[in-house]
Order: C-alpha cells, then sequence, then structure tokens
C-alpha cells in the first residue's frame, strides 16, 4: 500500500519511460528535468518494469520533492522593537513583485539569532506578512491573524540598535538593516514601530526610515503611515474656504492638506490674522510623512472661536536629514453662515 505515491488526479509535470539494459545489482543513473510553475510540495515517482523481475512489490519508489521560493521582490518594510509590557516584537515584510511566493524556510535574523518559516504559508503580490513569536500581538493592534507567521525562536531585538536580516531558503540575506534608536527621530517616548518610506530606498540607510505617526504607533498587516510616492508633487489645499465655526455641524472646521516634495520630515502649522499676530499653533515639531491632513476648528489657543475674518495659515516641513526646507502660506476665511 502506497499512501503517500502521486494520485492520478493530480496535475502531471512529467511522465518519461527510460529504456536500459541493466545486469542484476547494478546501478544505471537516470537524468531528467523539468519546470515547476510555483514553489511547494511535488512528487517524484519510479517504476520498474522487468520481465525476469520474481518481486515485483518493491519496484515501486517515491518521494517528496520541495521546491522553494528565491526571489529579491521581498523586502524589509516595518520592525517593531520597543515594545510596551506583553506586547510581543514582530517584523513586517511586503511583497513588491507580481507573483505569489512561498514563504516556506524563508526566515528573518539577527547577529545572533534565526527563525524561519516552518510550515508552507503564501505571500501574494502587495501582500504584507508579520513576522512576530506570538498571537498576543492581536491585543495590541487591528490586524487580521491571516497576515500573521509565528516563528519559533523569534530573534529578541535589542532596543538600542540592531541588525535585521531576511532571509532567503538558500541560507543568504535578501535585504538587511542596521537600525538605530535614533532612526526614532527622537519620538521613541510613544515605542512607534520604525516604518520604511518607500520599498524602493536602500533598506540599510537610515533616511528610508522613520518613526510611524499612525494613532496606534503601528501598521502591522497594512501601509505604512510614513509611506510616500516616489513620484511627489508639491501642493497645498484649504477646504472647506470659507468655513463657519458655529457648531451647526455644517462646515465647521476647515482641512489643510499638504503634499511636499520629502520622504518625511518636521511639521509646523501656525494661524495667523491679518495684522499678523499668531492665535493658533495647530502642530509644532510633529514628525510626518510627505501627505498630511491637519484640521482647524476656528479656535484661538485658549478655546475661544476666533472672529469672522481672513486669516494666513503658515507651514513648514523641515526635513533635516536631507537638507530640506518647504513652506507654504495660504489664506482662508472664517465666515458666519447665512440662515
Amino acid at each position: 500500500k502506497h499512501d503517500s505515491v502521486r494520485q492520478l488526479a493530480e496535475p502531471l509535470l512529467v511522465d518519461s519511460t527510460f529504456r536500459v539494459n541493466a545486469a542484476q545489482g547494478e546501478e544505471w543513473p537516470v537524468n531528467f528535468s523539468f519546470r515547476t510553475g510555483a514553489a511547494g510540495k511535488y512528487w517524484l515517482t519510479l517504476q520498474l518494469f522487468s520481465d525476469t523481475d520474481m518481486n515485483p512489490a518493491n519496484n515501486l519508489f517515491s518521494r517528496e520533492l520541495l521546491v522553494l521560493e528565491s526571489g529579491r521582490s521581498l523586502v524589509l518594510n516595518e520592525i517593531k522593537f520597543l515594545t510596551t509590557s506583553g506586547e510581543p516584537e514582530w517584523v513586517e515584510i511586503l511583497n513588491t513583485g507580481s507573483e505569489p511566493l512561498n514563504l516556506f524556510q524563508w526566515g528573518i535574523a539577527d547577529e545572533k539569532d534565526t527563525a524561519r518559516v516552518d510550515s508552507l504559508a503564501w505571500i501574494y503580490p502587495g501582500q504584507y506578512k508579520v513576522f512576530t513569536a506570538s498571537p498576543e500581538i492581536m491585543n495590541f493592534y487591528s490586524v487580521n491573524d491571516t497576515l500573521l507567521i509565528y516563528l519559533k525562536h523569534f530573534p529578541t531585538l535589542n532596543n538600542d540598535g540592531d541588525r535585521v536580516y531576511l532571509m532567503e531558503p538558500g541560507g543568504g540575506w535578501v535585504e538587511q538593516t542596521a537600525y538605530q534608536k535614533s532612526w526614532l527621530e527622537g519620538e521613541e517616548w510613544r515605542l512607534p514601530s520604525l516604518e520604511r518610506i518607500n520599498p524602493q530606498l536602500d533598506s540599510r540607510l537610515s533616511g528610508s526610515w522613520g518613526p510611524c505617526t499612525a494613532g496606534q504607533g503601528a501598521t502591522p498587516g497594512a501601509r505604512n503611515s510614513l509611506f510616500t510616492d516616489m513620484k511627489q508633487t508639491s501642493s497645498l489645499t484649504i477646504s472647506p474656504d470659507p468655513f463657519s465655526p458655529d457648531g451647526d455641524g455644517i462646515e465647521d472646521v476647515t482641512i489643510i492638506q499638504v503634499r511636499a516634495p520629502v520622504t518625511s520630515g518636521r511639521l509646523r502649522v501656525w494661524i495667523f490674522d491679518v495684522l499678523g499676530r499668531r492665535v493658533r499653533t495647530l502642530t509644532e515639531n510633529r514628525f510626518t510623512s510627505a501627505a498630511v491632513s491637519v484640521v482647524w476648528d476656528g479656535r484661538n489657543d485658549h478655546g475661544a472661536v476666533v472672529r469672522m475674518g481672513i486669516y494666513i495659515i503658515y507651514l513648514q516641513i523641515l526635513d533635516d536629514r536631507n537638507g530640506i526646507l518647504r513652506e507654504y502660506k495660504h489664506t482662508v476665511t472664517v465666515a458666519k453662515r447665512l440662515k
């Protein structure tokens, strides 16, 4: 009985017959090749037929062949090395390619330990997967459990800095990053993840990474809060304009949206009246991505609604890592809604 032999209903990749003239006990090499469409488990089955064989029961040989992935479309995308009590560390990867990849025997490593995927798991184009040691991650983030891969002996990531490798099945590394706590730009007090700004940027450079700006402090299984399209444009829009902060639920706030030609930076937004007096600081020295939205509710720094009139919005983004400073000015009108 051969329960493990390939069933006839399964796809047949190779069906070849070889005729050999071999004496009893003689070894005879048989060479053939085949191409698989994807990584996974395959069966190699050999059967010997001989007119003089008196024991045909031992003429069948079958063995499982494991075909591993080896591709360059997987990238390191997010690293959570600063954690709160009970929160597991984790590393997120992204498939930037156009084909699904089998993650069996792919792994995450640091300078001391390596943890590999020990089961078949697929990552599809544009999909994220999160390597971690424990399902406790779901107690801290809203992440689909199908995007989580639990690794035995997950490396312990150092808080001050470490080198993280994305390991392919053959044993070599595909990507690496030697992160430092300083890459969090002074935001380590809130324990954010370290996000890659764009997968096209070199993972080994500090300028390719920054602290997550999302409310949860990390974005496992989802697009990074700092993600920036490499084809950047510069723009500032304010809507609605005018707006009427009178509490009637209609156009009570205005939304200031900016897209700056930087990968990330520190944001400052001030509101001035027509006499040049600063009436409101909306944000000061906030780390952000190139695209950001800020809401003004029409109130000053003391919480009072400002008078009707024209106000000047001053917005500044400083990318000190790359020496880029962008400043924007625009007017907005605070009005009273007509009854």
